[in-house]
């Protein structure tokens, strides 16, 4: 199974070696919804996660859509 976005995001932010704080004042993003986003009390912007992408220096890597979604509108390859 896929590992959510936002995830993937938390899990970079954990292992990137920058403390939370840091992110947040070269992110130009508020210390507190970071934090409440590591808590998964809240989600972010897709401006914020942008933000923070590129202070971590963060690719999206498209690999194409899954087996199953492609079953699910009849297309087969």
């Amino acid at each position: 199974m896929l590992m959510r976005l936002s995830e993937q995001i938390r899990k970079a932010i954990n292992s990137c070696g920058l403390s939370r704080y840091r992110i947040a004042i070269e992110a130009n993003v508020e210390q507190a919804s970071l934090s409440r986003f590591m808590a998964k009390e809240h989600g972010l912007t897709t401006d914020t996660l942008d933000k923070i992408a590129e202070v971590l220096r963060i690719d999206l890597v498209c690999q194409g859509p899954r087996k199953a979604l492609l079953k699910k509108h009849g297309v087969e390859r």
